[in-house]
């Protein structure tokens, strides 16, 4: 995780005696929008969806976190999760308790400098991407999402392919599509050979212009 990586060493080997290193597997929720904060998730492997529920429920994945993304430190001011997160395959974290972490922040004045740096860029990057998605097309909107899906799978750029456990479905909650919508954009795009896909396994064939689609 960079953020902790400013830690003093005392304060990491703190972390270290006091984390928990706790296994999920793909479904289950490692934070509940709403639940008490109770700690912070470093991601150690595996990539997990952040979400939030937004009109009648319907969940919209505002992005995927992998490794080295910490996450639960999104709060409000009854020290409630704001967000959910959910993995999305096997996913390894370490699970540090709140009040270790705070401890932490309170006497690393660098470490929390950071941390705070990271939210206000979190919460622009949404601002920004949700501003460009309402501006978009469906083509462009699928173009968006592959490349953002490519860099949490971390896209092996020999050969352009990567393995996804994202459904349809979820792939929409990130862009705001139906799985039908998304289906058939992905048939285009193959027929187009911008992409191949079989199954779970996707391969971009025309990176640059899948960039091209979004304006890169």
């Amino acid at each position: 995780c960079t953020i902790l990586k400013k830690c003093r060493r005392e304060f990491l080997e703190l972390i270290n005696r006091s984390k928990y290193c706790i296994k999920y597997q793909r479904g289950q929720p490692l934070i509940l929008e709403g639940k008490e904060a109770d700690g912070i998730y470093v991601i150690n492997s595996g990539v997990v969806k952040v979400h939030i529920s937004s009109y009648k429920n319907k969940p919209f994945i505002l992005f995927l976190g992998t490794v080295g993304d910490m996450l639960g430190y999104q709060i409000d001011p009854n020290n409630r999760y704001q967000v959910s997160v959910t993995a999305v395959e096997e996913t390894h974290v370490c699970f540090i308790e709140r009040k270790d972490f705070e401890n932490v922040l309170n006497k690393n004045v660098a470490v929390r400098d950071d941390l705070r740096q990271t939210l206000n860029n979190e919460l622009s990057n949404i601002y920004l991407r949700t501003v460009r998605l309402a501006q978009m097309n469906v083509s462009e909107k699928i173009a968006e999402v592959l490349l953002h899906i490519a860099d949490a799978y971390q896209l092996n750029y020999s050969t352009g392919r990567f393995t996804v456990n994202l459904s349809r479905q979820d792939i929409g909650d990130i862009i705001g599509l139906n799985k039908e919508q998304v289906s058939k954009c992905l048939s285009d795009l193959k027929t187009q050979k911008i992409i191949a896909a079989s199954g779970k396994d996707l391969q971009i064939l025309n990176y640059k212009k899948l960039e091209e689609l979004i304006g890169k």
